[in-house]
């Protein structure tokens, strides 16, 4: 039998050496890391290779790894031995590995093909742990699980996996040699992938049986060198050798089927790398979905939504983690549903979601997108009710899917919370300045009101006087007076609605005062109607005795006149509480009506309830208007009023109401400092008798000309000297005219030209000591602008509109205080 010996140099392949100087018929495998190949006709030839690079690397203390047929690890073993090699030391020192090539290829073969992770596997540690008992030295590593592929004939496969060891040889330090039968390469097939064997590997050694050079080289570059004779052969057997035409054709054949093969190993080494990109890019696109997968649950974690998706053909459905937490279950307790998250929904919500999915489904099937979102209650597992966002969106059919519903579930009870409290105290902060307003418009009508009802009353209190009684005049003049002072008492209302009642501050006993209160109307109650009192000791506020009193007959007064035909009862309750920062907070934002948040700290709440008819919404939202009333005869100043004076008192107010239930109003008032008697007046009443003799001059300065006749006809009636001024520069010429001062000035204090203040300084500056008595139709601490009044321990007030005797008590009251002070 005559062998072939292949050269073919692919490129940067080298072929092996000629035989050596002693005549070793085997070339040694090149020193330091690479990828050998040996070729080999018989088991004699390969085990005496291998056993040369084994023993080669155990003496010099290389790590060695052996991954062979079990005959052929035998045959290496008798080979190690002869050469004197102790192999069972050399593997106890972990010099030497043995691995089986047919186990390795049965844990690394995938479907025909190796499977790149599990080779890595397999091989890696391996090589790691032989690196890590010789850093420093080069791992030795023979294989032949590509020759046992090749001689399988399943030659694409051995390519890949050399490609595989060639790829391990980026990452580790290793020589590697590989042994290859001749047998599978002989025939025209077999040459052309040798050459393709060849292009895998840094380093090619042919195989030679016997110690006859090489044919001189060819001319040109050729893929195969010379034949040489067989064992037993000689030369002279002319009959065995072919002739040289035969030679040279199948030379030529040869070479078409290398250039064939090459092309076809260069066309799939493309396709591996193109095939190798796309992986890579897989990876990374999964890698990017896994990353965008984590990102979206973590959002969905800190929004609290919960995403579902359903295909309605079929009903499989799909949840997000989050859907899960937001209903409480567990995806352990069963499959995921629409009726599953339907059962979740509040039983009013649950037609509209059921329309809400139909024309999403319906608009899916019909090829377009109907987007839809509502607020829906859900039912937690816990029993708790939820406000959720539910939206849901409809995905029409493609060729990779069927119709799909896409929705989510977004927890909006916090925010549903914060824009109902918005809208509320938006609505409370509409209606206090709607009030204020009122308030404002009330005070100015009041004043100019005061203002005309000083003049009537003035002069029909003097016309009263000039009339003898019983004569018709005088009877006309009584009905005048009369119609005039309930005027003056509705303009008095009008004020304490909108806070500018005069009013005189004094520690006050609530309790004590309701039970006087009650004393006066349990009589005016109506059949089978009951007063009931609830009014423990105590209660203390500061407050004005007479303003109090009226907001308790105003509530009482309202509650009883609401009460059914058939009776009822009407409560007055007081406590005393002491408010802390959250419900003095609380407070702020319930009492709508109040004129501001009270304080934490203590204070007193009176209540009075009723068991009537009670209020509809659109009465409760208007029953503080001034002139609103559902009674036939009512001025509908009542409640206004009341507003206004709880409002003064620095306290809070709140209403509630229900239609044929009753009404129930609390007050909360500041509570007064143990042991205070404060006093604030703004019309105090001044002990002593009218005048009986001619008095000093008063000077009169009022911008009404009508106001300041009448003022000086009263003091002329008086039998005061008048001179009078329509502002402060009259008045500061007046006292340069005069042969003396005045002994007292009236000033009103709302003018156009210079306020009532400005005025009195004025005066003052010129007439140091001259008292003062402001006069006013606002009639309490503060007029428009801001301009506060004098109090009693200031200057005193005197409130329009006025008759006879009250002007002749204060200006009676302010001459005598003057001469009673030190110097007068």
């Amino acid at each position: 039998m005559r062998s072939v010996d292949l050269h073919l140099v692919p490129g940067g392949a080298s072929v092996g050496s000629s035989p050596s100087e002693h005549g070793d018929p085997r070339e040694r495998v090149p020193e330091g890391p690479g990828h050998s190949v040996q070729f080999y006709e018989n088991e004699a030839f390969l085990a005496a290779a291998v056993a040369d690079f084994v023993a080669d690397g155990v003496v010099a203390e290389e790590p060695v790894l052996v991954i062979a047929t079990a005959t052929h690890r035998r045959a290496f073993v008798r080979r190690l031995r002869a050469k004197g090699v102790d192999v069972e030391q050399a593997r106890g020192a972990g010099l030497l590995t043995w691995c089986d090539a047919d186990a390795m290829l049965g844990r690394i073969m995938d479907g025909g093909q190796p499977n790149e992770d599990r080779f890595r596997a397999e091989l890696g540690p391996l090589l790691e742990r032989a690196e890590l008992r010789r850093r420093g030295a080069t791992v030795r590593a023979y294989g032949e699980m590509v020759d046992v592929l090749w001689q399988r004939g399943e030659m694409l496969a051995a390519l890949r996996l050399e490609a595989l060891w060639n790829e391990l040889a980026t990452t580790y330090h290793f020589a590697l040699l590989c042994g290859y039968a001749m047998g599978p390469f002989y025939g025209l097939a077999g040459t052309a992938h040798h050459q393709a064997v060849c292009g895998c590997h840094t380093h090619v050694m042919p195989t030679r049986r016997t110690m006859a050079p090489p044919a001189p080289p060819l001319p040109t570059p050729l893929p195969l060198a010379v034949a040489h004779p067989a064992d037993g052969e000689t030369p002279d057997d002319a009959d065995d050798v072919d002739d040289a035409s035969e030679a040279e054709r199948e030379r030529d054949a040869l070479r078409r089927q290398t250039r064939v093969l090459v092309a076809e190993v260069a066309e799939r080494r493309r396709l591996e790398q193109q095939l190798r990109a796309a992986l890579a890019e897989q990876r990374r696109v999964e890698r990017e979905l896994q990353r965008s997968r984590r990102l979206l649950l973590e959002a969905q974690r800190v929004a609290r939504v919960g995403s579902w998706s359903v295909i309605p053909a079929t009903g499989v459905t799909e949840w997000s983690d989050e859907l899960w937490k937001l209903l409480g279950l567990s995806p352990e307790a069963g499959a995921p549903s629409v009726e599953r998250l339907m059962a979740a929904v509040h039983e009013e919500d649950v037609a509209a979601v059921r329309a809400m999915l139909r024309r999403a489904a319906a608009a899916a099937i019909a090829g377009t997108s109907a987007p839809a979102a509502d607020d829906v209650r859900i039912r937690h597992a816990d029993g708790t009710v939820r406000i959720c966002e539910f939206r849901v969106a409809s995905t029409p059919a493609s060729t990779q899917q069927p119709p799909m519903l896409h929705g989510t579930l977004l927890d909006v009870t916090a925010q549903r919370a914060a824009e109902t409290e918005r809208r509320a105290l938006d609505a409370r902060l509409l209606e206090t300045q709607r009030l204020e307003t009122l308030g404002v418009l009330a005070g100015g009508i009041a004043h100019d009101f005061n203002n005309l009802l000083t003049s009537i009353l003035g002069n029909a209190d003097m016309l009263q006087f000039a009339l003898p009684e019983g004569t018709g005049e005088r009877v006309l003049v009584d009905e005048i007076l009369l119609a005039g002072r309930r005027s003056a008492d509705l303009s008095r209302q009008l004020l304490a609605y909108a806070g500018h009642a005069s009013y005189v501050v004094r520690a006050l006993d609530l309790s004590a005062l309701a039970v006087e209160v009650g004393a006066l109307l349990r009589t005016a109650m109506p059949a089978g109607g009951t007063l009931r009192l609830d009014v423990p000791r105590g209660g203390m506020v500061a407050g004005d005795r007479a303003q109090l009193t009226q907001v308790l007959m105003n509530l009482v007064t309202n509650a009883a006149e609401a009460l059914n035909p058939d009776g009822g009862t009407v409560t007055v309750r007081v406590r005393e509480h002491t408010l802390d920062e959250r419900e003095a907070a609380r407070l702020a934002k319930v009492c709508a009506t109040g004129g501001g948040p009270l304080p934490a700290g203590p204070c007193v709440r009176l209540e009075v309830s009723d068991t009537g008819v009670g209020m509809s919404r659109e009465v409760r939202a208007r029953m503080f208007e001034p002139f609103f009333t559902t009674k036939r005869s009512g001025r509908g100043l009542g409640l206004a009023a009341t507003l206004g004076i709880v409002r003064a008192h620095g306290g809070a107010l709140a209403v509630t109401s229900t239609q044929g239930q009753g009404t129930t109003v609390r007050v909360w008032l500041p509570a007064a400092p143990s042991g205070a008697e404060a006093e604030r007046a703004g019309a105090v009443a001044a002990s002593g008798a009218p005048a009986a003799v001619p008095q000093p001059r008063i000077l009169v300065v009022d911008d009404d000309p009508a106001v300041r006749g009448t003022l000086a006809r009263l003091l002329g009636r008086l039998r005061y000297d008048v001179v009078q001024a329509g502002g402060a520069s009259e008045a500061l010429a007046a006292l340069d005219a005069g042969d003396a001062p005045p002994a007292l000035a009236i000033v009103d204090f709302t003018m156009p030209e210079a306020g009532g203040q400005e005025t009195a300084h004025r005066l003052q500056e010129r007439c140091p000591g001259l008292p003062v008595l402001f006069t006013s139709g606002y009639g309490d601490a503060e007029a428009p602008g801001g301009a506060t009044l004098p109090t009693l321990g200031e200057r005193p007030l005197l409130p329009k509109p006025y008759d006879l005797r009250t002007l002749e008590r204060l200006v009676g009251g302010a001459l005598r205080a003057r001469d009673a002070a030190p110097g007068g």
